[in-house]
């Protein structure tokens, strides 16, 4: 029996990272304003910062510096409302209290809703108001020709209210 020995080195797999909201957008942006791929622009700032030993100057703490503030943040207390709400989260309630009707309902369709929030929240609108209606912060209107429209229950109106600064 012969046993062949491989001079290469076995390849890890690749490591794919989620950037938070914001830092995401910055990044895809970028990469747009200069033509690149934004995981090839990263993963290319990253082997310069490792190549050049920059990575632990970068990441000290400095003793005038506050903390850093973790991944994940975006979050938001309200005085009626146990848990905290995501910013998109936020986002819906806002807009489902502004744009809506006199009688309170909002009547557009759930995708009119990501595109007034913008880039990145169309494809999340759906899964967010079902969250929202069990959380009993809005609640589902049935309208003509089965359509669903939403409504802010009295406990998204408080959060709306809230967002919007009335109190």
């Amino acid at each position: 029996m012969t046993v062949t020995v491989s001079r290469h080195a076995i390849t890890p797999p690749p490591l794919h990272v989620a950037l938070p909201g914001k830092l995401s957008e910055e990044v895809r942006d970028l990469a747009e304003r200069r033509g690149d791929h934004a995981p090839a622009m990263v993963a290319q700032l990253m082997r310069r910062l490792i190549d050049s030993e920059m990575v632990d100057s970068l990441l000290a703490v400095h003793e005038d510096e506050p903390e850093p503030e973790p991944v994940g943040q975006g979050r938001m207390t309200f005085q009626n409302v146990p848990g905290t709400l995501t910013e998109l989260q936020c986002g819906v309630i806002y807009v489902l209290g502004f744009h809506a009707e006199e009688d309170g309902v909002f009547r557009l369709p759930a995708t009119k809703l990501g595109i007034i929030l913008g880039k990145g929240s169309q494809n999340h609108v759906a899964s967010i108001l079902p969250v929202l209606a069990e959380r009993g912060l809005v609640e589902v209107v049935q309208g003509r020709n089965g359509a669903r429209h939403w409504k802010l229950t009295w406990r998204g109106q408080s959060v709306f209210r809230e967002i919007a600064g009335e109190r």
